[in-house]
């Protein structure tokens, strides 16, 4: 399985990615492991994870999310937290 995920910090600061882990990544977003921009941006958490089957699904998901403001991507955080349904095709 592939997983993406949306991690945030204190400071509300997102990042998108992909991992076969989300735990094992998200130690190492906060041991300052990989990407540059959690490098300095302080301690993060899991705000939404997605599950995928294979990793060009979950690549798709993350360029099609990218690609959204903030505002859109807060709400799907949002979506996240209350157990609604994440995955459909928003556009």
């Amino acid at each position: 399985m592939t997983f993406l995920y949306i991690i945030i910090n204190q400071n509300k600061k997102l990042y998108i990615g992909v991992t076969d882990n989300p735990i094992r990544r998200l130690t190492e977003h906060n041991k300052k492991i990989g990407a540059e921009f959690t490098k300095d941006q302080g301690h993060y958490d899991i705000a939404l994870l997605e599950e995928y089957k294979d990793l060009s699904e979950a690549r798709k998901r993350e360029i099609q999310l990218k690609k959204w403001s903030r505002s859109k991507k807060i709400f799907l955080i949002e979506k996240y937290r209350s157990g609604q349904d994440t995955r459909q095709k928003d556009k």
